[in-house]
């Protein structure tokens, strides 16, 4: 099996070209449903939709926080 001695430069470039669909924009509305001490509640709705403009929600996320005290 034969293995070159050295690398050839282009492989070790990153590519930085970004596919056109990703060039689209969106606009997202956060919604905060619960703040607590131990609870984060935030709903993402994304709009401009590719389909009709049609608002959906993407995301919807409870996140549990245990309090810890600190003293310093």
């Amino acid at each position: 099996m034969n293995v070159p001695a050295e690398i050839p430069r282009d492989i070790l470039q990153p590519v930085t070209r970004e596919p056109e669909e990703d060039k689209k924009k969106y606009t997202y509305i956060v919604r905060f449903l619960k703040i607590t001490n131990t609870t984060l509640l935030i709903e993402v709705t994304q709009l401009n939709d590719a389909v009709a403009n049609f608002p959906h929600r993407i995301m919807r996320l409870e996140q549990k926080v245990e309090k810890k005290s600190s003293t310093v």
